[in-house]
């Protein structure tokens, strides 16, 4: 008797494919709309800080408005229902500022490397367990990178 490939002895998914899909969509949903606010409200209060207090600083303010936009886009893609090409777009765009934070103030050394693991636990939760395995092994070639760089005088 021949099994389908994709299901199991019963019929149902693979197992696989039962741990591969977010736990509640709906509230995936709403758990992302509460980190774009969260998101919008930190960095406008970081701004108005660094704009206040140390006007020099203006690379982390274009940082900043460049994961406000990350925010506005994921936004935009949640009123319009696409909300896998939202949890997609805030997910990269938080990692690639993430990264781009690392690489510009400190790299292996600075603060915002501590969020690393966050970024991969929320990928894990959000999308996939397959999404937390290539961000967690893109997280290790850029920290490698970044300390290549480091000890060669690059960073």
């Amino acid at each position: 008797m021949e099994q389908k490939a994709d299901q199991g002895h019963t019929g149902s998914p693979r197992y696989n494919e039962l741990i591969d899909q977010p736990v509640l969509r709906e509230a995936s949903q709403s758990f992302l709309r509460v980190n774009v606010v969260l998101l919008w409200v930190g960095l406008s209060t970081y701004s108005l800080v660094h704009f206040f207090y140390s006007p020099t600083y203006w690379q982390r303010m274009a940082v900043s408005l460049v994961l406000g936009l990350v925010g506005v886009v994921a936004w935009w893609l949640l009123s319009v229902n696409r909300v896998q090409a939202a949890v997609y777009t805030f997910g990269a765009g938080i990692w690639l500022g993430l990264t781009l934070l690392a690489y510009l103030f400190g790299g292996v050394s600075g603060s915002s490397v501590f969020l690393y693991p966050l970024i991969i636990l929320l990928a894990g939760w959000l999308v996939s367990i397959r999404a937390a395995w290539i961000v967690s092994t893109l997280t290790i070639v850029v920290t490698v990178m970044m300390v290549m760089a480091g000890e060669f005088g690059y960073l």
